[in-house]
């Protein structure tokens, strides 16, 4: 019995010790996903979030990134902010082949239209902003 007793305040130290030696989150987590439609590969992929309100965006990853056609890139964002209901707006910049120039650096600011995407956004979806890039973006 006096065993017991002993390992249970063992167990019960180590997770004290575990809990304050334990790094405090950022706050809320996002994600961007990017579909490639364009009909040709996208290179040099690099995505930014920017937050209502702010002059500052904030890279979300780069890297030199290349999408095939057809398919899509999803990553976290490295520095997704501390408010899960921000609105929040999603810059892609870009390489693609034109057939008139060789190639087309694009920029593009999601939602397409609208400045800012509604608060509960990311949140309604899984944590994650969508966004495509279209034929008529090269």
């Amino acid at each position: 019995m006096e065993e017991v007793k002993k390992s249970l305040v063992i167990v019960i130290l180590l997770g004290c010790v575990a809990s304050i030696s334990m790094p405090v989150t950022a706050g809320y987590e996002f994600s961007v996903k990017v579909i490639n439609k364009t009909g040709a590969m996208l290179a040099n992929v690099t995505v930014f979030w920017k937050a209502k309100g702010s002059g500052n965006q904030k890279t979300c990853w780069s890297g030199g990134k290349s999408i095939q056609n057809n398919n899509n890139y999803q990553r976290k964002c490295a520095d997704s902010g501390t408010k899960e209901n921000w609105q929040r707006q999603i810059r892609v910049k870009y390489v693609c082949p034109n057939s008139s120039s060789g190639h087309f650096s694009g920029d593009l600011s999601f939602p397409r239209g609208s400045n800012y995407y509604k608060r509960k956004h990311a949140s309604d979806n899984g944590d994650k902003y969508t966004v495509t890039v279209k034929a008529s973006d090269c």
